[in-house]
């Protein structure tokens, strides 16, 4: 009994020194409120001390080989022209989000063609301690419960990874989050793996136009006009008429229609929202 308290006294020192994590979730998700079908993806959350990063997992490798391309360059020469190769594959959970723990300051990351939104809030989550309790991937976890964007959430942390962190936006329990799940089944998040590593995607935007920075009000505002009328990414306003603009070129109207309509079939198949509700101020 004294070798097991010892060893898991030494478990969790080692865990509290290094605060570098990758964490490998399985994501599950009903895409459509119409439709049953259930989506699964894999999805990565990168922690490096303080601050994390959540996405798919093929966009997170997308964003690490971005990051590592331009960390080589500028450690060289500088010269040349900088070329990143085409990502081979997107994921298909394509929601990510930027943590700071400590100020409960969050993130929430959206690109559309060019353009990057980036919408800043504060989320102070509210979670209701429970006394139940289970084993997942051999770290014994706690139950708590919690309200967030129009859903009622279980989640289950282990204390003995002392990371006060979680998938997407979940975080500010005392442990990681192995598994959280809504009451209708309709998204959940299970680990499927955790090394200790330092991933940099500090460079994921680079060579984009600056990210637009968008209250969650703002941004409700914009993609209430981006839902019904998805080619008001190309507006370019700066201009007496507006015109719609692609890679620099003029668009025509037939294009316009072509995108609106491929986009709007888009969220009409994925019109499930994880937030149905925003519960983030700024």
């Amino acid at each position: 009994m004294k070798k097991v308290s010892l060893f898991l006294i030494v478990l969790m020192c080692l865990w509290s020194q290094a605060q570098n994590y990758k964490v490998i979730y399985q994501v599950n998700w009903k895409p459509s409120v119409e439709k049953d079908s259930i989506m699964t993806d894999l999805a990565v959350l990168a922690i490096n001390n303080r601050h994390s990063y959540f996405t798919g997992y093929d966009n997170f490798r997308n964003d690490s080989l971005k990051s590592k391309i331009v960390t080589e360059f500028f450690n060289g020469n500088g010269q040349g022209n900088l070329r990143f190769p085409d990502p081979a594959k997107l994921s298909r959970f394509n929601k990510t989000i930027i943590k700071n723990i400590a100020s409960d300051s969050t993130i929430q990351e959206e690109k559309y063609h060019v353009s990057t939104f980036q919408i800043v809030s504060t989320c102070k989550l509210k979670w209701k301690m429970e006394k139940e309790t289970k084993t997942i991937l051999g770290f014994v976890c706690k139950k708590a419960s919690l309200d967030f964007g129009g859903r009622k959430w279980t989640a289950w942390y282990a204390e003995s990874i002392p990371i006060s962190d979680g998938p997407y936006k979940f975080h500010g329990l005392p442990g990681l989050i192995l598994s959280i799940n809504d009451e209708k089944k309709e998204y959940s998040f299970e680990i499927k793996g955790i090394t200790k590593e330092i991933n940099d995607v500090g460079y994921r935007n680079f060579g984009m136009p600056n990210p637009v920075k968008l209250s969650p009000s703002k941004w409700e505002t914009f993609y209430a006009r981006y839902k019904d009328q998805p080619s008001v990414i190309f507006e370019n306003l700066n201009t007496e008429h507006t015109t719609y603009v692609i890679n620099g070129k003029d668009i025509d109207r037939n294009e316009k229609i072509a995108y609106n309509l491929k986009e709007k079939k888009y969220l009409l198949e994925n019109n499930n929202m994880i937030e149905l509700i925003s519960d983030c101020k700024k």
